[in-house]
């Protein structure tokens, strides 16, 4: 193996900032990335070939935001006071869109140096580069058709023109929320009481996608 230090990476991201402090019961902090990262290897270990392209984390669109909201609790009543006060809800939420998939059409070992060759395929400009499929997970799939594996004279793999990251897989939506009461025991310790539910929309969140032509 041969460390080196070719590899290289530029980020360029738009972000906005969204932040409210404690007023009447409501605390706010959002944020949202319109960002583009790219690298000639985005890992570190036995890395065969220096393609520039998107990064593998590359997340082109990323929301997140925290909101925290004290119910008011002054009543007169003091049965009222004893049920509702207290009370605070927290939100959680976070939406990005899907990280990039790297389509390879093949691969070979290099007869001199052990090590394996991967190829990108070359891309089919007559076919979509995505297909829908009601029945396939996020309700559409990379169409297989998109891709060719090149080969020379002799039959031997050839690197494509596809490039590396071209294909991209599943966004990702999430809500989670809180509702919690705090219960004051003494000035040194107190109770708190806490439901949670994660998740709350029940959106499905995709792993990895198989991406070998």
């Amino acid at each position: 193996y041969l460390t080196d230090n070719q590899g290289y990476s530029d980020y360029h991201a738009l972000q906005v900032q969204y932040q409210r402090k404690l007023s009447h019961g409501l605390q706010v902090l959002a944020s949202y990335s319109w960002s583009h990262s790219t690298d000639n290897s985005s890992s570190n270990f036995a890395v065969y070939q220096l393609l520039h392209a998107s990064s593998n984390f590359d997340i082109r669109h990323n929301f997140q935001a925290a909101i925290t909201y004290d119910a008011p609790g002054r009543y007169s009543n003091p049965m009222l006071s004893a049920i509702l006060q207290g009370w605070s809800f927290d939100t959680r939420i976070a939406a990005r869109s899907g990280f990039p998939v790297d389509v390879t059409g093949a691969y070979d070992i290099d007869p001199l140096t052990g090590s394996y060759l991967y190829y990108q395929p070359d891309r089919v400009a007559s076919q979509p580069l995505y297909m829908n499929a009601p029945h396939a997970p996020g309700g559409r799939i990379i169409n297989y058709a998109a891709f060719s594996i090149p080969t020379n004279a002799t039959g031997n793999y050839l690197q494509g023109n596809s490039g590396r990251n071209v294909a991209r897989g599943f966004s990702s939506t999430q809500i989670d929320l809180a509702l919690r009461r705090d219960f004051r025991l003494s000035e040194r310790f107190g109770l708190q009481f806490r439901l949670e539910t994660f998740n709350l929309l029940n959106h499905a969140i995709f792993g990895s996608i198989y991406s070998s032509r």
